[in-house]
C-alpha cells in the first residue's frame, strides 16, 4: 500500500512569509511635477530614483515620461532658435563696430560661439528620459531617441542607437506623422555612416515613413559602391517600397484636390420679379357692354 504524503499545516508559532502587492502610483498632476523636478535635479541618485518610479509604473509611467520628453524637446528647440537669433544679432552689431570702431572680432565672436553651444545641450530630464526610454519597447519613443543621437554624449547615443535598431523596423504607415522633417534628416545622416546593423534598421523604417527626400538618399545608398552588399540590397528594397508609397500619396492628393472643387448643383429657374411681361390675369380684359362701344350693325 502506497503511503500518501500531505503538505504539513503551517504552525501558528512560526512567522509566515507575506507577499507584498506591487506598489501602484497614480498619475496625478502633482506626481508628474514631482517626477519632472526629480529628473531635473542635480543629484544623479535623485534622477535615477525618478526613472525607477516611472519604470515601475509600466505603461502609465511611459505615458508620463513621453509627456515630459515632449515638453523638454520643445524647450530645447526654443533655446536653440533663441540662441541663433541672439548670436546673429550680436555678430551683426560687432561687424558694425569693426567697420566704424575697428574692434577686434575674432576673440569676441569665439566667446559668443561658446555661449551658443550651450543652447544645444540636453537638459538633465532629457538625458534621464532617454535612459528610461532606451529600456522601453514603446514605438512612440522613436522621435526622442532620434533626437538623443544629436546629444553630445556618447553613452546616450549608444543606448538610443541600440534601441532604435529594434524599434525602427516596427514602424508602420500610421506612424508617418509621428516623425518630423528634422527626424528624417537625422535618419538620412546616420544612413550614410558605416554602421551596417543601424543602416539596415533605418532602411526598414524608411520603407514605411520615408518621403521624397528619403528617396534621394536611399537611391544614393543603393547605387553606392562604397556600401556593403547587405546595405545596398536593403536600400534597393527600400527604394522600391518608397516609389510605390510616394506614388500612392501623389494620387491621394490629386483625388483630394478634385474632391475639394465646388460641386455644380442644379438650380431651378424662377422668373424675375422686375420684368415687362404682362401678368396672365391682365391679358384678357372684360368686355364693355356700354352702347358707345357696341358694334355698328
Amino acid at each position: 500500500m502506497q503511503q500518501q504524503f500531505q503538505e504539513p499545516e503551517p504552525s501558528p508559532l512560526l512567522p509566515q512569509a507575506t507577499v507584498m502587492p506591487p506598489v501602484k502610483f497614480a498619475a496625478t498632476p502633482g506626481l508628474i511635477e514631482v517626477l519632472k523636478a526629480k529628473l531635473s535635479n542635480k543629484d544623479v541618485k535623485v534622477q535615477e530614483s525618478a526613472v525607477e518610479v516611472l519604470l515601475e509604473m509600466g505603461q502609465e509611467g511611459t505615458d508620463i515620461l513621453l509627456t515630459i520628453m515632449k515638453e523638454e524637446s520643445m524647450r530645447r528647440a526654443y533655446r536653440i532658435r533663441r540662441g541663433f537669433i541672439v548670436y546673429f544679432s550680436i555678430v551683426g552689431v560687432l561687424l558694425l563696430l569693426a567697420v566704424f570702431a575697428k574692434v577686434q572680432l575674432l576673440s569676441l565672436i569665439g566667446s559668443f560661439t561658446a555661449v551658443l553651444s550651450t543652447a544645444f545641450v540636453a537638459s538633465s530630464a532629457q538625458k534621464q528620459g532617454v535612459t528610461a526610454l532606451a529600456k522601453s519597447s514603446d514605438i512612440r519613443a522613436v522621435p526622442f531617441l532620434l533626437e538623443a543621437l544629436e546629444f553630445n554624449q556618447k553613452d546616450l547615443q549608444s543606448q538610443s542607437r541600440n534601441t532604435l535598431i529594434t524599434l525602427l523596423p516596427q514602424l508602420r504607415l500610421e506612424h508617418t506623422n509621428m516623425l518630423t522633417a528634422a527626424h528624417r534628416k537625422i535618419l538620412h545622416k546616420h544612413l550614410k555612416k558605416n554602421d551596417i546593423p543601424f543602416q539596415i534598421a533605418i532602411l526598414k523604417g524608411l520603407e514605411q515613413i520615408g518621403d521624397e527626400t528619403s528617396l534621394e538618399v536611399v537611391q544614393e545608398i543603393a547605387e553606392g559602391a562604397k556600401y556593403g552588399t547587405s546595405v545596398r540590397t536593403a536600400a534597393q528594397e527600400c527604394e522600391a517600397y518608397l516609389r510605390v508609397h510616394i506614388e500612392e500619396v501623389r494620387n491621394a492628393q490629386t483625388l483630394l484636390r478634385a474632391s475639394d472643387a465646388p460641386e455644380h448643383q442644379e438650380e431651378l429657374l424662377r422668373p424675375a420679379y422686375n420684368t415687362d411681361v404682362t401678368p396672365a390675369n391682365e391679358l384678357l380684359r372684360p368686355i364693355d357692354d356700354s352702347p358707345e362701344n357696341a358694334p355698328n350693325t
